[in-house]
């Protein structure tokens, strides 16, 4: 069988961030884990066990993302709109007009 993480990368390469997020839900509350999902299109991570709750809300976030932001520019994920990283391991927020973090 395939691990989520596979499916998660096989979903991504078929299906764009702007028409489906997906939410990848893991016993592993490991960062290199949560980095590496994130690496392979997904756009949230939550460890289990979870609150139903905290699911519909993260979903909701990012369906709300997609319609306050539209569509990305290819190859882009709509939060990579709000934030972007800088030199220096730094964060941006805002895109390029934005305030900036180091």
């Amino acid at each position: 069988g395939i691990d989520g993480l596979e499916v998660c990368s096989r979903v991504r390469t078929r299906i764009s961030s702007e028409r489906m997020p997906i939410i990848v839900a893991s016993a592993l509350d490991d960062t290199n884990k949560r980095n590496e999902a994130l690496e392979l299109g997904a756009d949230d991570y939550i460890t289990k066990p979870f609150e139903p709750r905290e699911v519909l809300k993260r979903a909701e976030i990012q369906l709300a993302i997609r319609r306050v932001w539209g569509e990305p520019e290819p190859g882009r994920r709509p939060y990579e709109v709000l934030f972007e990283t800088i030199p220096n391991g730094g964060i941006r927020v805002g895109g390029g007009g934005g305030r900036s973090w180091q």
